[in-house]
C-alpha cells in the first residue's frame, strides 16, 4: 500500500469513552472500554510503543499479551500497561472485554509511590502498585450493567485514590505536556530557561515522574504522534509526515520506527493495520452524563 493511501480498518468491538473533569482532568485522559460480545473472532491487537500508562480492568478472562517478540501470555485481571518502548501484541481470543483508565503522561504517579522506572516496559499487576482495593473495584465494575455505571465507579475510585502517590508539580507537568504535544520542535534548552533549572535537575524530575528521561520521552512521543494518525487512516507514513513530525530525514525516521515498532514503516502499513489497535481520536463526539463526558460507539448499554 503506497504511503498515504487510505486503508480499511478492521472491525472492532463496541468502544465507549468517558472524560472525567475536575480534579482528575490533569492526570486522567479518559476512561474507556472495549466490549467484544459474541460477534468475533476479533483480530489481534497491535499496540505500538507509547508514552503513557493505562490501567486495565477485565470484565472476564483477561486477554493474552506478548511484549516485543515474546509469545502472548495471560496478564492479571487488573494490570497496568506502562510507558513502553516495545510493541505489544494482544491476543483477544477468550476475552469478553475490559474497562480501562488512560492516564496522561506522568498522571499514574499521583496514585502510587513505586518508582515509575519499575513499571516501564512491563505489564504489572495493578494490586502491587495501587493496592488490593483495585481488585474490589474490578469486581464491582464487572458486575455493573452499563458503561456509564462502570465509568462512575472508576471515577469515584480515582478521586478517592488521588494523591495517594507523589504530589503533582505544575512545572514538571507543564514540561511533560510540552514534550508530548510539541515533540516535533521542542527544545530542552528552552524548557530549562523557562523552568530555571539545570539539565540534571530536569532529568531527575522527569525520570521520577515518567520512569524515563526527557530525551527518551520526546522520542517516544514523537513516534506515537506520527504513528497514531497512520493507524487511524488520517495520513500516511511518508517523508513529508516524518519531517512535519520532527524527524531530520528519512533515515532518522526509519531508524526510530524500526526501533520502536519492530518493523519498517512499509511493513506496518501492509500488515499492522490489518490488526485492531487502541488508538482513537483525541476527543470523539460526546455528550454530557453526570460529571463525566460519555461517548458511545457501536451501540449503547
Amino acid at each position: 500500500m503506497p504511503p498515504g493511501t487510505p486503508h480499511s480498518a478492521p472491525a472492532r468491538p463496541a468502544a465507549r469513552h468517558a472524560f472525567p473533569g475536575g480534579a482528575l482532568f490533569a492526570c486522567v485522559d479518559r476512561i474507556w472500554s472495549w466490549e467484544l460480545g459474541a460477534d468475533g473472532p476479533w483480530p489481534p491487537a497491535l499496540v505500538l510503543p507509547g508514552s503513557g500508562d493505562e490501567l486495565f480492568l477485565h470484565l472476564g478472562a483477561p486477554f493474552r499479551v506478548g511484549l516485543g517478540g515474546e509469545p502472548p501470555a495471560p496478564v492479571p485481571r487488573c494490570h497496568i500497561m506502562s510507558l513502553r518502548s516495545v510493541p505489544a501484541r494482544i491476543d483477544l481470543a477468550g476475552s469478553v472485554g475490559f474497562v480501562c483508565v488512560r492516564f496522561r503522561a506522568g498522571g499514574l504517579a499521583r496514585f502510587h509511590r513505586l518508582p515509575p522506572a519499575l513499571l516501564t516496559d512491563s505489564l504489572a499487576d495493578a494490586r502491587e502498585a495501587l493496592g488490593p482495593g483495585v481488585e474490589t473495584l474490578a469486581e464491582r465494575v464487572a458486575e455493573a450493567r452499563s458503561f456509564a455505571e462502570r465509568a462512575g465507579l472508576m471515577e469515584a475510585w480515582l478521586l478517592d485514590a488521588l494523591h495517594a502517590g507523589r504530589p503533582g508539580r505544575r512545572d514538571v507537568e507543564w514540561a511533560v505536556r510540552r514534550m508530548y504535544y510539541h515533540s516535533a520542535d521542542v527544545r530542552l534548552d528552552d524548557l530549562l530557561a523557562r523552568l530555571g533549572i539545570t539539565a540534571r535537575h530536569l532529568q531527575r524530575l522527569v525520570k521520577e515522574t515518567l520512569g524515563v528521561g526527557p530525551k527518551r520521552h520526546i522520542r517516544l512521543s514523537r513516534f506515537q504522534r506520527l504513528a497514531r494518525p497512520a493507524a487511524l487512516g488520517f495520513r500516511g507514513l511518508d517523508l513529508d509526515a516524518a519531517l512535519a513530525g520532527g524527524y531530520f530525514d528519512q533515515s532518522h525516521f526509519i531508524k526510530d520506527f524500526r526501533e520502536f515498532a519492530g518493523m519498517p514503516p512499509g511493513d506496518y502499513l501492509r500488515g499492522g493495520l490489518d490488526m485492531s489497535h487502541f488508538y482513537y481520536p483525541s476527543r470523539p463526539d460526546n455528550v454530557m452524563l453526570g460529571s463525566s463526558v460519555i461517548h458511545q460507539k457501536g451501540g449503547s448499554r
